[in-house]
């Protein structure tokens, strides 16, 4: 990543955001990005893009305020309470029950990439994704945004949308 985009983040904090960060492309055959939007939500990428309002950011390049950390800490048990070393354990995996009309539901495994945007979000605080942000996932090879519409124009950064169904 750029460290000018992790100062993006802090300032994005100091502007009184509560959750914020930026999306990287998974490393998959079929690549997609790894924050979550709304359904029907769409998102433009490109390098003057504002602050979105999203469901989940996964925890690679995310920056939380020291008052979303201690919100969704003092909804939780504290683990290892009696050792030296007690943690919070914020991003643990659950399952999560989602309604799917009026008598049925479904069961979502909610991982540790998501869990702690899920968790700051029940305890009242908005998760916001700065589309601005062009995140590189290294593996095998780069993976980057472009790697969705298979496009190679890794020069200039495109205006690229991202739509969820």
């Amino acid at each position: 990543f750029d460290p000018r985009d992790a100062v993006k983040l802090a300032q994005h904090i100091a502007d009184g955001k509560d959750l914020v960060g930026g999306t990287y492309v998974t490393k998959s055959e079929t690549p997609q990005i790894t924050a979550r939007l709304f359904d029907g939500q769409s998102v433009k990428f490109k390098a003057d893009a504002k602050l979105v309002k999203i469901k989940y950011l996964s925890g690679g390049f995310m920056m939380a305020s020291r008052k979303v950390i201690e919100g969704v800490a003092s909804r939780m048990k504290r683990c290892n309470s009696k050792e030296s070393m007690s943690f919070y354990p914020l991003f643990m995996p659950f399952m999560k029950r989602v309604p799917k009309g009026v008598f049925h539901s479904e069961y979502e495994y909610v991982t540790e990439d998501y869990s702690f945007s899920d968790r700051a979000t029940e305890a009242g605080f908005d998760v916001w994704l700065d589309p601005s942000i062009r995140l590189i996932h290294a593996g095998e090879r780069y993976f980057v945004l472009e790697d969705i519409f298979e496009k190679s124009t890794r020069d200039a950064m495109p205006e690229i949308e991202v739509k969820k169904p």
